[in-house]
């Protein structure tokens, strides 16, 4: 890439078109409670497809998928995977007709980039009406995060320290929502929340084997914001108001990257 055209990147895209961490591989396991619930084929689109690994899941359920990123090792090697993808700036217009797609994902990257509202607006743009969007987003402020900034260890989550070696000086996540702000951020752009889970992650702070499933369920009912290591959410495009909410999935044991 010359000068010139990095320079017209956004600050979050130069910053991730030199990621060299894409996705955990549990990342369908992180939405496939979420997915939507239809015997029809989808046409997807994955919104920071990273690799590929997630697409290529969906691909052999038989649906549609196309990819947007900006890393093109990743691209390169989502290509091995078979799927097709779209380079592109996500801070930018996406090079994309509107209402082609019946779901987009963007599991694990609205923290990463500058403009939210913009991310939401083009989901909308690009999504069917009465199509989902699925949103997977990281809690900053769970319980064992929590002690860390207080004894002075900084705003970088500690799975990322500990998996990544992630340090604050290069870190990519650059927006940290609390669960009622990521709610007030899709209701801004008028998508109906259908469903949410939580996944208790107690971070070592709350050794599960100390607890029995149901009550890991209702702590994490009741302090998703304490114990729940990321915030999934599937949302609707739709005119109607006050849609029926389904009920809230908790998992009171999960895996690495959940």
């Amino acid at each position: 890439m010359n000068n010139k055209a990095k320079s017209q990147l956004s600050s979050s895209a130069e910053l991730h078109a030199r990621e060299h961490f894409y996705e955990h591989a549990s990342t369908f396991d992180k939405i496939k409670a979420m997915f939507p619930s239809t015997t029809k084929t989808l046409n997807i689109l994955d919104i920071g497809c990273g690799d590929g690994r997630l697409a290529e899941t969906l691909t052999k359920q038989g649906h549609t998928v196309t990819g947007l990123d900006i890393n093109k090792a990743a691209l390169k090697k989502a290509a091995q995977r078979g799927l097709k993808s779209v380079k592109t700036d996500l801070e930018i217009t996406w090079p994309l007709p509107a209402a082609q797609y019946d779901v987009v994902l963007m599991l694990d990257v609205l923290e990463h980039v500058v403009n939210q509202d913009h991310m939401l607006a083009e989901s909308w743009r690009v999504l069917k009406k009465g199509g989902w969007l699925v949103i997977a987003y990281p809690n900053h402020f769970d319980i064992r995060n929590r002690f860390r900034m207080l004894f002075g260890g900084g705003i970088v989550h500690w799975s990322h320290t500990q998996h990544e070696n992630a340090s604050a000086s290069d870190y990519s996540h650059l927006r940290f929502l609390r669960h009622k702000e990521l709610l007030q951020l899709i209701g801004h752009h008028k998508f109906s929340l259908e469903q949410e889970q939580f996944n208790f992650m107690g971070g070592g702070i709350i050794p599960r084997r100390l607890l029995p499933s149901f009550v890991r369920k209702w702590m994490l009912r009741r302090y998703p914001n304490l114990l729940s290591g990321k915030f999934i959410l599937r949302a609707v495009k739709s005119d109607k108001k006050n849609l029926p909410r389904q009920k809230t999935i908790l998992l009171d044991k999960t895996e690495l990257g959940i």
